[in-house]
């Protein structure tokens, strides 16, 4: 990105950059992305997604990374998505497991797009949903 500034509306704050501002953007829709994950889990019978500003600093991170992969591919997916998700989940050493667990690392979506249970392929696609329709960008 530019290190183009915009300026703020408030006289008091120093100006930011554009990469600032669009890391910002990006919080925000992050934050945006997963209330929505977590109300849709808890209609699911899903209680495990704590709020927002209580979630782990890895979970946080992981939704980070799936929003500015639509904000730089706004035609991506939701299988791309995934498979961006489990790339990073591999990396980090996770495995499938049948049940998630944060401390051994296991996962029961760690499988291709096309083997993950409908609720799951909904959350993905709701997911690229919101994060499109908090940035502006069509459907």
């Amino acid at each position: 990105m530019s290190n183009v500034n915009v300026k703020v509306e408030n006289p008091n704050q120093a100006e930011v950059s554009q990469e600032q501002l669009m890391q910002q953007v990006a919080i925000l829709t992050a934050r945006s992305a997963h209330e929505v994950n977590r109300a849709y889990c808890r209609f699911l019978g899903d209680e495990s997604q704590a709020p927002w500003d209580n979630a782990p600093d890895w979970q946080k991170a992981s939704i980070m990374n799936g929003v500015i992969a639509i904000m730089r591919n706004p035609s991506l997916t939701p299988a791309q998505s995934h498979s961006c998700w489990m790339a990073e989940k591999l990396k980090e050493s996770w495995v499938y497991g049948p049940v998630r667990d944060t401390v051994a690392k296991t996962h029961p979506y760690l499988v291709p797009y096309d083997k993950l249970p409908r609720e799951q392929i909904l959350k993905d696609v709701l997911f690229g949903a919101v994060v499109r329709a908090s940035l502006g960008i069509p459907q």
